[in-house]
């Protein structure tokens, strides 16, 4: 009897790992199946336009749009809540490491760490990321391909 449930046990693993190869085999397959992408690359240097959403002292919600050229001047469009953008100039330091931001109106300014090319990362007045409530760093992603407007 033993030996009939011991073959019994071989007999069921060798067919759950065949299955589990097989699917494995055609998940590979489906794959390869798939085009192939052109890898991305992202630009040297800050120049761009960065989206997402920064802190807000006097409102629920601040979206921000900052558009930077190879000059050192930007335009940044920004939405507290759900009112019409403020469109405000200002220029820019770039460090290759940091990126300072002071408005035109000399009153604010913004610091940044360039992440790799593909964000700016918001810091607080330490010079520390400045977190969120689920502790990621309130950030400004890149975009790298703007798509154009659709006539």
């Amino acid at each position: 009897m033993k030996k009939l449930f011991a073959i019994l046990v071989c007999f069921l693993i060798f067919v759950s790992c065949s299955k589990k190869s097989d699917q494995k085999e055609t998940q590979m397959a489906e794959l390869s199946n798939l085009p192939k992408l052109a890898p991305v690359e992202v630009p040297k240097g800050v120049t761009g336009t960065y989206v997402g959403e920064l802190p807000c002292d006097e409102c629920d919600h601040r979206s921000v749009e900052m558009t930077l050229d190879s000059t050192g001047s930007l335009v940044i469009k920004e939405a507290l809540d759900k009112s019409a953008p403020i469109i405000s100039k200002a220029t820019y330091k770039d460090s290759s490491s940091y990126v300072i931001v002071r408005f035109n109106d000399g009153k604010r300014f913004w610091a940044f760490k360039n992440n790799k090319g593909t964000s700016l990362i918001y810091l607080n007045i330490d010079g520390k990321p400045y977190m969120d409530d689920t502790e990621e760093p309130y950030q400004l992603f890149r975009i790298l391909n703007k798509p154009s407007a659709k006539e």
